[in-house]
């Protein structure tokens, strides 16, 4: 077996590895039956033998192996491989088998046992994946939070794109790479010149070793640690994710260290995300999290105090800012904005979800991450409260706030800056009589748009339904994610608005007195004008009685009247959630006391 491992396996590959396997095991039974008594039994084992031969060498020359079959991972999608698809690369390693494979315009990939691990698009010109995002800002938002780290180790080579982006900075002084497939490192190279950095710099390098040893044997102090590791759900991953690894990889940052971690957040499941954390945070004094795309969160944690506010663009650092740009980052305020939240609100967020904590004694992340990934599920608290239809973490203080000068159009970008972006549009069309709402990249915004911008749409005894439905929208999205310059001159000058005071509806004056609270982040106006509404007749539908249950309650909470946010809650929760099915979000608000 060892044999196998560490020399048939790597050496020959998996394919001749088995066949050699089979022929030995062949060549013993026939020596067994060799020294049989029965001539005739002599006789069988040399035909056996001839047969097996001849198979074994059908089998080492047949296609039914091929590198294509052998990285193509697990029947689960039901889709046709592409005909431009192929395999420029597979080996065998001792721990796993590590393909790289072509994709459609300038894509490569790279797979471990069948599984994608890291994509990029090669060409400049092709706008980036999704891991790309994750993997340079991985790299950036430590060097951003902590300018002053000169020692970095960074967990897993995956494309080399991290160590790259570590490597294009000025700053560090060693990059340590550990990685414990060697075959990974190798195929990394397929992803030339992106990553050729990480290879080439003298600062950059690569340790084949498990994470866990290696750290227990060098015993070296890094003013950063990234970590990142494949899916939870991977066999054998989830130990990245214990609280005994934060304790033990604690132990090797320098005093006011930064602990950097990559979670996927698509087949997994919110629970098993706040497993996760609460091991973090069982051993780490403050993280934050950052959504870097719609689909993966960047953790960033510190032993003590708190984690620091990402500082300037390196401006004269120009390679790294060639890096940034490539994923569109020009702005400081374009990274801090993808934070979603620090322990002191995530934790509170996920905790009514009990989730243990996620051990190597009770590995409940290594149990249930597959179920998770079956079912396809996704954890999406997180992205729930950073999109949520009040100001929920600016009022709660939970976390940093900025604003976007400009919108940011591309499709993978994080759901925080994704939901500025719009408000920004909103704001542009609806302050500019003269912007055509057909500019606005999504339907919904064009929908908006075009309702609202109608001469007199709002105006009248009664507005359509659809009118202050798309009203309603607007308001949820640039209340919360808009600078206070520009929602005040929206929600409460309102010169926008095509309907004089005189010509609107009294419920429609009613509606915009509760926008115009909210944009003021005036906590008792919050509640004092929802709490008239809701005590009044029943206006407006589920949806407007849920957005006004949420602004009492959370007025009431900001204002420091507690109990009369419990006592609203407890009135009005059966009538608006009579399936008990309540966001995430709003049961945060609920608990804040």
């Amino acid at each position: 077996m060892l044999i196998a491992v560490h020399v048939l396996v790597p050496e020959a590959g998996l394919k001749l590895a088995l066949v050699l396997g089979a022929v030995a095991d062949m060549l013993l039974g026939a020596w067994l039956l060799r020294h049989s008594q029965a001539a005739f039994r002599r006789a069988h084992a040399f035909a056996a033998l001839i047969f097996g031969m001849l198979a074994a060498a059908a089998t080492a020359r047949a296609e039914v192996l091929a590198h294509e079959r052998l990285a193509s991972g697990v029947y689960r999608y039901g889709q046709a491989v592409p005909e431009n698809r192929r395999v420029f690369f597979y080996r065998d390693g001792k721990t796993a088998s590590v393909a790289v494979i072509a994709g459609q315009r300038s894509g490569v990939a790279i797979f471990t046992n069948g599984k994608p691990d890291a994509s990029i698009l090669l060409d400049p010109k092709d706008q980036p994946t999704q891991d790309e995002y994750t993997m340079t800002l991985l790299a950036a938002l430590p060097l951003m939070i902590k300018p002053d780290a000169r020692n970095f180790a960074n967990i897993g080579w995956g494309s080399g794109l991290t160590a790259a982006v570590l490597a294009s900075h000025s700053g560090p002084r060693e990059i340590h790479s550990i990685e414990i497939e060697p075959a990974m490192h190798a195929g990394a190279r397929s992803f030339s010149p992106r990553n050729v950095r990480a290879y080439q710099d003298p600062r950059s390098q690569i340790f084949f070793e498990d994470a866990k040893s290696y750290f227990a044997r060098h015993r070296r102090r890094y003013d950063v640690i990234i970590s990142e590791p494949s899916n939870p759900w991977v066999n054998g991953v989830a130990g990245l994710f214990t609280t005994e690894f934060y304790r033990d990889t604690k132990r090797y940052l320098a005093p006011g260290g930064l602990f950097v971690q990559w979670l996927q957040l698509y087949e997994l499941n919110d629970r098993l995300l706040g497993s996760m954390l609460q091991a973090l945070g069982e051993n780490f004094a403050d993280y934050e999290v950052y959504a870097v795309n719609v689909s993966d969160l960047v953790v960033v944690a510190v032993a003590e105090g708190r984690v620091p506010r990402p500082g300037p663009l390196p401006e004269k650092d120009r390679i790294f800012m060639e890096q940034l740009d490539r994923i569109g980052i020009r702005r400081q305020e374009e990274i801090v904005a993808r934070s979603v939240g620090t322990k002191s609100v995530i934790a509170p967020l996920l905790a009514p979800l009990g989730p243990a904590v996620n051990s190597d004694f009770r590995p409940l992340v290594q149990l249930e991450a597959p179920r998770a990934r079956f079912r396809g599920t996704s954890a999406r608290a997180v992205f729930a409260l950073a999109e949520a239809v009040l100001p929920i973490l600016e009022m709660t203080g939970g976390a940093t706030t900025a604003y976007l000068r400009e919108p940011l159009g591309a499709p993978e970008l994080s759901p925080p800056v994704l939901i500025q972006s719009t408000a920004l549009v909103l704001e542009r069309g609806l302050r500019d009589r003269s912007w055509d709402p057909l500019r606005a990249d999504d339907d919904r915004t064009r929908f908006a748009l075009l309702a609202l911008k109608r001469p007199g749409a709002l105006c009248g005894a009664e507005p359509p339904k659809a009118e202050i439905e798309q009203l309603h929208w607007a308001a949820t999205v640039t209340l919360t994610h808009l600078a206070p310059a520009l929602r005040r001159a929206l929600w409460i000058e309102r010169k926008w608005l095509d309907c004089a005071p005189a010509r609107q509806s009294p419920q429609l004056r009613e509606r915009l007195d509760v926008y115009a609270a909210i944009a003021a982040r005036d906590a008792r106006a919050m509640l004092e004008r929802a709490r008239a509404l809701l005590a009044g007749p029943a206006r407006g539908g589920d949806d407007w009685g849920r957005f006004l249950l949420l602004t009492a309650t959370l007025g009431a909470h900001v204002a420091g009247q507690h109990e009369e946010a419990d006592r609203l809650w407890l009135k009005y929760r059966t009538a608006f959630y009579p399936q008990g099915e309540i966001p995430p979000h709003v049961v945060y608000v609920v608990n804040l006391h």
